[in-house]
């Protein structure tokens, strides 16, 4: 007795179990780490977001990404 998915819709849901597994492991990236890896063309745009940049540095939790972003900017 045959019991599950038929074998398009397991197919697709396994495809969609293995997207779901790299998209996880993206998200939870260090915020550190994804700014290291990003142009520093793109990231001139936020440099340039003074009142952003002051609000983390005042209000921000994540001491590891204020050090890094008051000694990058």
């Amino acid at each position: 007795m045959n019991v599950g998915y038929p074998q398009d819709s397991a197919d697709r849901k396994q495809k969609d179990a293995l997207m779901q597994q790299k998209i996880k492991q993206i998200a939870q990236t260090n915020m550190v780490d994804i700014l290291k890896k990003l142009p520093t063309e793109f990231l001139k745009g936020v440099y340039m977001k003074k009142d952003v940049l002051e609000y983390i540095f005042k209000n921000g939790q994540n001491s590891q990404l204020v050090n890094f972003l008051q000694n990058n900017f």
